[in-house]
């Protein structure tokens, strides 16, 4: 029966064994002690912000038996003098945002490790050995529970020593958000545009972006933010030389063509605006072409008023005919300018009210004078998307018009007729030219709105670089150790020290010698695990290779040669030696028995006691140990 429990006792172990014990740590600590004999998992939470962990295992107190045991966890992870760490993403010279974001950065490297190499501030604890486990890494942002692998390392958990469990969390958090750091970028490029070329002014804006970027944020990371204003935004000067062409060369530009004189009557044979209109209504059934004789005359639709002349109302679009100049009757045609397109995306109309220096952007209508006015403010803190669309619109338009004008205008004059090719473009670019249009003029606006969208543009990418560098930036990696979790005590007792042994030890004297069997103990001033095999450590061993030994020759009576020899009074024969364990689980020692003796064979003779030196051969029984490690495993 006995035999039965022993043996499922040793298969549930074995069972057991294959099973990596996982210590989950919570807000009240850890669920269970720390096995510090063999492999481990730790688990736990991850808050969302964090993106690695690592445990950081601190090796305290001393392992001999007068040792001490390191003071309490949080003292010593206190003694570490450990400090949050706060790196910026932009600290590298990389400056493309994003690319190490799934890599959280690690501050401790694995491994074990002197506390001084990780710790340079630390004080008491300066020599303790740290292990440092290798990162759990968040592999999505949905990941919510972290594990971390702690390997058995012998030489680390050794005997002895006490043990305890930080935590190291690494965040990595945007410290301000999108809309905040938008609002400073377009604060700084605000006031670097209103400074124009003044480089005091640029150093007061930029001396204030610091200024506030300092308010939340270190003080190298606020430096830095600066810099990248500075080399990106300050650099970039094309806006400013912009701004700069535009308020110089835009209004003297604005008298592109001379008012029209529409209003007055026009005969459609002879005037060249008039015959263009004439071209222009009949193609497109406003007026109805009849043949008389040798001639075409053009009509009203109802065909009752044959029209010769004609002129535009006040408005600049409404059209009345006449058969005369001096006419008893006319009529207000229902076609009027607006509708009469002279090439794609430009009517009759958008050329008469370019001669008032106004231009049609979209649907409303502003004057020259104003576009520029409102191209002005490119940068300006009242400068919108809006605003970047309508300059665009209206670039788009004044580019077709300039090159309208300078194709129907080449080698057009103000008198002769119409040669061959399109009758309408002819006459209005010789009406255009009777209107002195300043067809460079035209172009010159139109180079100088291409540079000013350009500029903006440039502007736009470099205000967007220092947006994105910023927020490299401000991606904070902060790494700080968490108090202590867990903490082991010294895995040691009686037996840990005190090891039962057997040997044989040989007595020696000058004039004769003899052997005995001995129990005893050996008596070790650092733990002697039966567990843990002599020398497996190397050199870290030779504190526990020696030992006192302290034993008793289980004899009773006389014994030696010719039994002259006997144990002191009523007690047995008495060892004392230094032990080395040459051999693990063996050990050769070299002391002093003490015995009692008598000179003769005789009887009756009085013993008198002696120190007798021996040289004994031993071999560890240290059952209690083995079944001790064995329960605790």
């Amino acid at each position: 029966m006995g035999r039965s429990i022993v043996l499922v006792l040793l298969l549930a172990h074995a069972a057991r064994a294959d099973e990596i014990p996982i210590v989950t740590l919570s807000d009240v600590g850890a669920n269970q002690d720390v096995p510090v004999h063999r492999s481990f998992f730790i688990a736990g939470d991850a808050p969302s912000g964090v993106q690695s962990v690592q445990a950081l295992v601190v090796r305290k107190g001393s392992p001999g038996m007068f040792g001490d045991d390191g003071g309490d966890c949080r003292s010593v992870i206190a003694d570490l003098r450990v400090e949050s760490v706060i790196e910026s993403g932009g600290d590298d010279d990389d400056d493309t945002p994003g690319d190490d974001d799934a890599q959280a950065v690690v501050k401790y490297p694995a491994g074990v490790h002197e506390a001084f190499e990780l710790f340079p501030r630390a004080s008491g604890s300066r020599d303790s050995a740290v292990l440092v486990t290798a990162p759990w890494k968040r592999s999505s942002p949905e990941a919510r529970d972290y594990k971390v692998f702690v390997p058995h390392d012998a030489d680390f958990f050794a005997p002895g020593y006490g043990y305890c469990l930080a935590i190291v969390t690494t965040e990595r958090a945007q410290a301000l958000d999108d809309a905040t750091l938008a609002e400073m970028v377009d604060t700084v490029a605000h006031k670097l545009v209103a400074c124009g070329d003044k480089s005091s002014c640029d150093d007061d804006a930029l001396a204030d972006h610091e200024a506030r970027a300092a308010k939340t944020l270190p003080k190298q990371v606020a430096a830095h933010m600066k810099d990248i204003a500075r080399a990106e935004l300050a650099g970039t000067t094309s806006l400013i030389e912009a701004l700069d062409h535009l308020r110089e060369r835009w209004h003297d530009k604005t008298a592109v063509l001379a008012p029209g004189s529409g209003t007055v009557w026009g005969a459609t044979a002879s005037d060249p605006f008039a015959g263009a209109v004439a071209t222009m209504l009949s193609r497109n059934a406003g007026l109805l072409p009849q043949v008389r004789g040798k001639e075409v005359a053009l009509f009203t639709t109802d065909g009752k008023l044959e029209v010769r002349t004609l002129q535009l109302l006040d408005d600049g679009r409404s059209i009345r005919v006449a058969p005369s100049a001096s006419p008893a009757a006319a009529r207000v045609l229902t076609a009027t300018t607006d509708t009469l397109a002279v090439t794609d995306g430009i009517t009759l109309f958008d050329l008469i009210q370019l001669g008032q220096g106004k231009l049609r952007v979209d649907k409303e209508w502003t004057t020259l004078s104003a576009l520029g006015d409102k191209a002005a403010a490119v940068g300006s803190e009242s400068w919108s998307t809006e605003d970047a669309a309508y300059l665009a619109s209206a670039n788009e338009h004044l580019r077709r018009l300039a090159n309208f004008v300078d194709n129907v205008t080449t080698g057009a004059s103000c008198t002769g007729s119409p040669q061959e090719g399109d009758v309408v473009r002819k006459l209005l670019g010789q009406w255009l030219v009777c209107q002195h249009v300043d067809a460079g003029a035209l172009e010159a606006l139109v180079e100088q709105l291409d540079e000013l969208q350009g500029a903006d543009a440039a502007w736009k990418a470099a205000k967007d670089k220092v947006l994105a560098r910023d927020k490299a930036l401000v991606t904070l990696t902060t790494t700080s150790v968490i108090d202590a979790r867990a903490e082991r005590a010294p895995r040691t007792w009686l037996f840990s020290y005190v090891t039962p042994v057997a040997g044989y030890a040989g007595i020696l004297r000058p004039d004769e010698s003899f052997g005995l069997f001995y129990l005893g103990a050996e008596i070790h001033l650092a733990p002697n695990p039966v567990d843990e095999i002599q020398w497996k450590r190397g050199s870290q061993d030779l504190l526990r290779a020696i030992a006192l030994e302290l034993a008793i020759a289980p004899y009773g009576g006389s014994f030696g040669p010719e039994h002259r020899y006997g144990g002191l009074g009523a007690l047995p024969p008495v060892f004392v030696g230094v032990a080395f364990h040459a051999i693990p689980y063996t050990s050769v020692t070299v002391g002093g028995a003490f015995l009692e003796r008598r000179n003769s064979t005789i009887p009756e003779e009085r013993t008198h006691t002696t120190f007798a030196p021996y040289v004994g051969l031993a071999l560890q029984l240290n059952l209690p140990d083995l079944l001790y490690q064995a329960v605790t495993r």
